[in-house]
């Protein structure tokens, strides 16, 4: 609940290019309480980042574009940290990234 809450304050601000959107909750109920399910609805994004470097061939990981998505990934740290925010898990697994 506490990631769902967070996603919904960050899909409402304007300024945040650093966050995928939340779309929508969906509750499925089924007939045993235990097995209810919440499933997140959120923008789709291309891949994670260690699908993006599993992916590239030697050449294609420039310095620049290396720099580039460090630089985004501070940026994205960030904004998170002025909206009071610390993500407790950063791997390249929860990095997502898109064209």
């Amino acid at each position: 609940m506490r990631e769902i809450s967070i996603l919904k304050h960050l899909s409402q601000m304007d300024s945040c290019r650093f966050s995928t959107r939340l779309l929508d909750i969906v509750r499925r109920e089924t007939l045993s309480p235990p097995d209810d399910f919440l499933f997140i609805v959120m923008e789709l994004e291309d891949m994670d980042m260690y699908e993006f470097v599993k992916q590239s061939l030697p050449g294609d990981l420039t310095p620049e574009k290396v720099k580039l998505a460090i630089y985004q990934m501070l940026c994205a740290l960030n904004f998170l940290s002025k909206s009071n925010i610390m993500h407790r898990d950063i791997k390249p697994k929860n990095i997502l990234m898109n064209s």
